[in-house]
């Protein structure tokens, strides 16, 4: 599967115009260098926070439900095969540092689904089981046409291809063909507790620097598991997440 490199956000024009501070300060709650992404200041607007979702559980929420939190939203879908497995147990790396800080009530980190049609909250669930995520990181999805809205409103590119049997893979989950595929732009979406977007990170992850479990394996293509230890130019890292974290919450969050 590739991903696509390029990102269109419509209501993020101003980021052409924004710049981070050309500094890289040592201090954990200094802002971070440039290299680590753009810095930013735009409410989210109303009608996306108002999305219905519903996670892994079949609870209805929508990110309302996490305000007064610090958020961090990236986009998967769990049929996925390289890029999504990746940014989940990122995800979980940089939760076990939040844990270890006790900020599980200041900070959220949420993986949104671009693939409604297939990842019911069942699916998500298995999903969470096989990367080994706990319960502080939640597994998002919604209607069709919600989720449209909800990515549309974050400027998430994404494309189908369809074909009988794409590439001739199984799904992991129903043991079926897969019949079609989702070529997406990724990112790092930071909003604050008064749901401001206060930092964007594009780019995929890498995991070059953490140890991936067996479950988050089977997920992946072997072409993918052959390079896991293999950096990612341009990628962001668990590290660089806590490390964005760490300027937005003013304490200093690091990788156990």
């Amino acid at each position: 599967m590739i991903n696509i490199k390029k990102i269109f956000i419509p209501f993020l024009t101003v980021l052409l115009l924004t710049a981070c501070s050309s500094q890289v300060p040592d201090a954990s709650t200094s802002s971070p260098g440039p290299e680590y992404g753009t810095a930013l200041d735009l409410p989210i607007k109303t009608a996306i926070n108002e999305i219905p979702l519903i996670n892994d559980s079949g609870e209805a929420l929508n990110l309302n439900y996490f305000k007064g939190k610090t958020l961090v939203i990236t986009p998967i879908f769990t049929a996925c095969d390289d890029i999504c497995p990746l940014s989940a147990a990122s995800f979980g790396a940089a939760q076990d540092a939040i844990i270890d800080k006790d900020l599980t009530s200041d900070i959220s980190l949420l993986l949104v689904s671009i693939d409604p049609k297939r990842d019911t909250p069942e699916r998500l669930k298995a999903f969470r089981e096989k990367i080994g995520l706990n319960k502080n990181v939640s597994l998002l999805t919604g209607t069709d046409q919600d989720m449209n809205k909800f990515w549309d409103g974050f400027g998430i590119a994404r494309e189908i291809t369809e074909s009988e049997n794409h590439a001739g893979h199984l799904d992991w989950f129903t043991g079926e063909p897969m019949t079609y595929e989702i070529v997406h732009s990724d990112g790092l979406f930071f909003i604050s507790k008064d749901q401001k977007l206060k930092f964007l990170r594009l780019g995929t992850p890498d995991v070059s620097g953490l140890i991936i479990n067996e479950g988050t394996k089977d997920l992946l293509n072997p072409e993918v598991v052959d390079k896991l230890a293999t950096p990612v130019a341009g990628g962001w890292s668990a590290s660089d997440l806590v490390r964005i974290l760490s300027w937005l919450e003013k304490k200093s969050i690091t990788l156990l």
